[in-house]
């Protein structure tokens, strides 16, 4: 695909505007849909893929490149699936060639006495709760602010 087209196709971004990927798990999805209402009301752009397709790959493919930040859901799902979203991550940050200012676990509530292991730490990662997402926010605020 020439990149003229590439960049007609990726999704609307107003100027200035900070955007966050959220992956989730089916089994996740009403957690993963007040984290997004939470996220946007807070006036930033979110990006959650539709399914888990080929045609859903190649979306977060060329997707990814505009986001800022990008969260995992760790709720009712496996170990296994939380690594396989970060490997997935990982991966694509590497093809488009672009290092997201913050990576976060989300551990929605109830918070549970032993926090769950995840399987892949990346630079950059944070493990968040619900009452933590300040510090994420904080996080997409100074890589949009150009401070460190």
């Amino acid at each position: 695909m020439d990149q003229q087209r590439r960049k007609e196709q990726l999704p609307d971004v107003p100027d200035g505007s900070v955007g966050v990927f959220v992956y989730s798990d089916e089994k996740d999805g009403e957690v993963a849909n007040d984290l997004i209402e939470t996220i946007a009301g807070a006036g930033y752009a979110v990006y959650q893929p539709p399914d888990e397709s080929a045609e859903s790959a190649a979306w977060i493919e060329e997707t990814l490149p505009i986001c800022d930040g990008v969260i995992v859901v760790y709720g009712n799902c496996s170990p296994y699936w939380v690594g396989r979203q970060l490997q997935t991550f990982r991966k694509y940050s590497y093809r488009i060639k672009k290092e997201m200012k913050v990576i976060a676990v989300f551990d929605p509530p109830p918070p549970t006495e032993k926090q769950k292991r995840v399987p892949l730490i990346l630079p950059k990662m944070i493990r968040l709760t619900a009452d933590q997402l300040d510090k994420f926010f904080d996080q997409l605020q100074m890589s949009s602010d150009g401070t460190t």
